[in-house]
């Protein structure tokens, strides 16, 4: 269980054959934190300065677009929001957000 601010990414839900993920504190701070595929883990943790702000922005990008993507943000292993797509979306989420629905 990753401590801190993750992503699961549902597996069986994407399409996209990678997702450009963005995260910072807002969307004025944003910076590219990796590009995700299918054959790497379905949990990926946060860079470390990002690991335990109480706010959290995060973007995905489904690469190529048009391709559903589907993940959850997750603080200490507990849902806090749902992302499904097939071009880009993004969040600000707070720490204190009730639990989220995640659907993997």
């Amino acid at each position: 269980m990753p401590e801190g601010w993750s992503v699961r990414f549902c597996k069986g839900e994407i399409e996209a054959t990678s997702v450009d993920l963005y995260v910072g504190v807002d969307s004025n701070s944003k910076e590219k934190w990796t590009t995700w595929n299918t054959s790497m883990d379905a949990t990926v943790a946060v860079p470390s300065k990002y690991m335990h702000v109480k706010e959290i922005w995060v973007e995905g990008i489904a690469i190529p677009s048009d391709n559903n993507v589907c993940f959850c943000l997750k603080y200490n292993d507990v849902a806090k929001r749902h992302f499904e797509f097939d071009d880009h979306e993004d969040h600000k989420v707070d720490t204190g957000r009730e639990e989220g629905e995640c659907h993997c």
